[in-house]
């Protein structure tokens, strides 16, 4: 993903409506761009800081950490990150799934026909 990609995702992160690929390549750009990793920081405290002020009895929300968007963020990546890499987990398991029973049909029809 580049940087102009990235910003056009900025909004969809927050809101949460990225799908899981593009969320992983949303994390990866994410973690080697200090540029884009500014933006993203801009635009989720200015977003969030207009939404805490439209809606103050958000019970979803931590009171500590109400107004420390910072902290905010990085436990969006953190869920965002852990997220991916539980899809990651389970297809790989269901791919390994898929080898094993492949392997097993093949092995029957070695033994049947041979």
């Amino acid at each position: 993903m580049n940087c102009r990609n990235f910003n056009k995702r900025i909004n969809r992160f927050i809101k949460k409506d990225l799908s899981t690929r593009e969320l992983a390549s949303f994390l990866v750009h994410l973690k080697r761009c200090d540029e884009c990793k500014e933006e993203l920081s801009i635009k989720y405290l200015v977003d969030k800081s207009i939404v805490d002020i439209d809606d103050d009895n958000d019970e979803t929300i931590d009171r500590q950490h109400k107004y420390d968007f910072n902290f905010r963020l990085k436990e969006l990546i953190k869920d965002s990150e852990d997220h991916v890499i539980s899809v990651i987990k389970k297809n790989s398991i269901i791919n390994m799934l898929f080898i094993i029973s492949a392997t097993v049909y093949i092995l029957a029809l070695y033994v049947l026909f041979f």
